[in-house]
């Protein structure tokens, strides 16, 4: 039977790999389903995934987007003994196979029947796991080591580490699904002119014609989810698509700028850092760790999530001393390795008085609270700590505070109080009524009221029928002492690992839709500026148009279609214009920087003196 580098040096042909990924829901019969699938399709090889559920995720989840990740790769478990009795039957079909591991630990659970695999492959999560990438390359089968969620120096600091021979990199955006302006199928031409090698394609893309882009510019290796239902629950189906109409390929003649000729240095999109976030890993203290005490590689663990530094940051910092102590499960970030950055109290002041909140969860509200006293807080829940939570009692009886919903309901559906799929209604309606009680208890406690935001995006009947129906769930919820706002939304929601077109709450119809309703809203400022440059509408009109029904504010600035939560200044003046004229409003106004909480607040630190700046320079 031929290599899998045979095939390789038959430059006359692509080699397609099925990857069966998680889309087999845990049953061997599926995935024994899918791989006879793949053979009869015509593609060359098919591709498994295996961790270890014991040593892939720490004890704690810390971000929402873990907990959804997480359940999904329990879900979807195939033991070692499975996958080896599926690649005979692959090997019966003629199919090279191949597996991606994310832990030198993982291989060993393979034992000797790991050299029957045809090809390897490094997920993206692990590019800059380097052991690991070596010790596969050391198996004398070929590696496929791809590129996502990761910055040029990233790619660069690892490529130049490894041998000459053995290995591809694969170009691969990390979104789940991919949407065709997010392809950058350019970037494959920028990896073969820089390390001189053959290049290949890790395909997410809702539109599979992207895999006939990417071979048509050289893609040697294109690899592209299997699925047996399109519709179905889980996380990589809808990036399985095998068949597509004529919008589809519209949308791609319509991107072709930004799918074919993008050759630039690689930088991830936010939705990819967001899965970087909760796919890759961490540093976490095996025990308590002294102020000055050197970092020793010893003293800590590798685990998901990646809420701290990762592994070019660790190894840049062993033998550092600590600026402070760090104790034990705790996850290592750079603020361990810098003085305390303190805020004034000029920005404190500037932000009381202009009632501005900072975004927190229930299990850093403490520390965020420490590092920015500004007496105004935003509580941003999960669908676990929703379940969890029997009261709001935690929270300190100075603060003001207001209640984000959660977008997830568990980690297949998004909340939906309308949806005709009965699980989804179901759960959506038991999450909203364990809320309604947690606020309405709180408010009759301390007397100060809640403003709640939800994002609600589903349209199953029409618009009409949408607002109707979110009209009167506002009002019926205000009717038992609950206030509900409608979050303004982007015109694509970094969801489920992938962005998605949202058809409501985003653009200029929506607004007589509102106000005809008179339904309470949460303008977001970051949302509103992604959709003035898809939709092409001035944002400004359409806030003075919508300004009657403003309760709430959410602020942070935004780049291109789906860039949201930058940092203030990011990009244009008119943007920072248009966000200043916000802080006039009386509503409050909750900082929205993306991952501003991490290294204690300091990405909030930033935004505040940043937005002082702004306010003095007007």
């Amino acid at each position: 039977m031929k290599t899998f580098v045979d095939y390789l040096q038959d430059d006359s042909k692509c080699i397609v790999i099925a990857e069966i990924g998680i889309n087999h829901s845990g049953v061997y019969e599926v995935a024994k389903e899918l791989i006879l699938d793949s053979m009869t399709s015509g593609v060359r090889g098919v591709k498994f995934q295996y961790r270890n559920l014991e040593r892939i995720y720490s004890k704690q989840n810390y971000e929402i987007g873990d907990s959804i990740i997480g359940e999904q790769i329990k879900l979807n478990f195939l033991s070692a003994e499975n996958i080896m009795l599926l690649t005979e039957f692959a090997h019966q079909l003629g199919l090279l196979v191949g597996i991606s591991f994310f832990t030198e630990e993982d291989i060993l659970d393979f034992g000797n029947e790991v050299d029957k695999f045809d090809f390897f492959k490094v997920p993206s999560s692990e590019l800059t796991n380097l052991n690991l990438i070596l010790a596969l390359i050391a198996k004398n089968k070929f590696v496929l080591v791809s590129t996502g969620a990761h910055y040029e120096f990233e790619i660069e600091k690892i490529f130049n580490q490894l041998p000459e021979n053995g290995w591809m990199p694969l170009h691969c955006i990390s979104n789940y699904p991919t949407l065709p302006f997010n392809s950058n199928l350019g970037y494959i031409n920028f990896l073969k002119k820089k390390w001189n090698k053959p290049v290949g394609y890790s395909s997410h893309d809702s539109n599979w014609e992207l895999n006939i882009g990417a071979i048509a510019i050289g893609a040697r290796v294109v690899e592209r989810h299997i699925t047996k239902d399109l519709n179905a629950s889980g996380l990589d189906h809808s990036s399985s698509s095998t068949h597509s109409d004529l919008v589809r390929i519209c949308q791609v003649a319509n991107s072709s700028k930004d799918i074919f000729f993008r050759e630039l240095p690689r930088t991830p999109n936010q939705g990819e850092l967001i899965n970087l976030q909760n796919l890759g890993r961490s540093y976490y203290a095996k025990r308590n760790i002294s102020l000055n005490e050197e970092i020793d590689l010893n003293d800590f663990d590798y685990r998901s999530p990646r809420i701290g530094i990762g592994n070019i940051n660790f190894q840049k910092n062993l033998g550092t001393r600590l600026k402070k102590e760090i104790q034990k499960d705790m996850v290592l970030t750079d603020s361990f390795f810098h003085d305390e950055f303190l805020l004034s109290s000029n920005a404190i002041n500037f932000a009381k008085k202009h009632n501005i909140s900072i975004p927190v969860r229930v299990h850093d509200y403490t520390q965020i609270r420490k590092e920015l006293p500004v007496a105004n807080f935003e509580l941003h829940l999960s669908y676990l700590e929703v379940n969890e939570l029997t009261d709001l009692d935690f929270i300190k009886s100075e603060d003001k505070i207001s209640l984000h919903l959660p977008d997830y309901i568990n980690s297949s559906f998004l909340i939906d109080p309308f949806s005709p799929v009965e699980i989804q209604l179901r759960l959506s309606l038991n999450l909203l009524k364990k809320v309604e009680k947690l606020v309405v208890e709180y408010q009759e406690k301390t007397g100060k009221m809640i403003m709640v935001v939800g994002s609600f995006s589903n349209i199953w009947d029409n618009r009409e029928a949408f607002y109707n129906n979110h009209s009167e769930l506002v009002k019926s919820l205000s009717n038992r002492g609950m206030n509900l706002c409608l979050q303004w939304l982007p015109p694509f929601a970094w969801y489920f690992g992938g962005s998605t077109k949202i058809f409501v709450l985003n653009q200029e119809q929506d607004i007589e839709e509102i106000i005809k309703r008179g339904i309470p809203i949460c303008l977001d400022t970051s949302h509103m500026l992604l959709g003035a440059n898809f939709f092409g509408f001035d944002p400004q009109d359409l806030l003075s148009k919508l300004l009657p029904q403003i309760v709430h504010s959410h602020i942070a600035d935004a780049i291109g279609f789906d860039g949201e939560g930058m940092q203030f200044g990011t990009s244009t003046k008119s943007n920072n214009d248009f966000i200043m004229n916000i802080l006039n409003l009386e509503t409050t106004k909750v900082i929205e920087v993306w991952q501003g909480h991490v290294n204690n607040g300091r990405g909030f630190k930033d935004a505040l003196l940043k937005l002082t700046e702004l306010n003095e320079e007007r």
